[in-house]
């Protein structure tokens, strides 16, 4: 397995250009996850099962248990806007996205794909809801794709 130290990513916008975002590589995407016993997520998430990586991610801004469980990503999501970020959520976001991603892609099945489309070049996620950090924006193409920079790495 990879490391759990995530590699250096730019933050910095910048211009791409590349294929469109494959499906399994969305953070939808079903893949089975046991968040870690590792100590940037919080006591409460640690040993669960997720079924996505957005369910996890989404969870992780949570310090206690927000006493519901979402039932699909988009619900993930929705529910994530809700949390009281900690004050050092800003310096754990990558990481656990790198960590999660790191345990999506320990299914070999997943993983040869992954390493395909590496081999065809960058990764961008692609979005029209203007996210610049995780991905760039269809219209402008611009953005950090810090998601497809992790995915590149893996």
């Amino acid at each position: 397995m990879k490391s759990d130290t995530p590699p250096p990513v730019s933050k910095e916008t910048r211009v791409w250009r590349a294929d469109t975002f494959p499906d399994w590589a969305s953070n939808f995407y079903p893949a089975r996850i046991v968040i870690p016993n590792l100590r940037r997520f919080p006591i409460w998430l640690r040993g669960y099962t997720v079924e996505n990586v957005e369910v996890g991610y989404q969870m992780a801004k949570f310090l206690d248990d927000p006493g519901v469980w979402p039932e699909s990503p988009g619900k993930a999501k929705r529910l994530g806007r809700s949390a009281a970020l900690s004050d050092d959520w800003e310096d754990r976001k990558i990481w656990v996205m790198w960590a999660l991603l790191v345990r999506k892609f320990n299914d070999p099945r997943l993983l040869r794909v992954l390493q395909r489309r590496q081999a065809a070049g960058a990764i961008v996620e692609w979005n029209n809801w203007h996210d610049q950090f995780w991905g760039a924006d269809v219209s402008s193409q611009k953005g950090a794709n810090v998601l497809g920079q992790l995915l590149m790495s893996i």
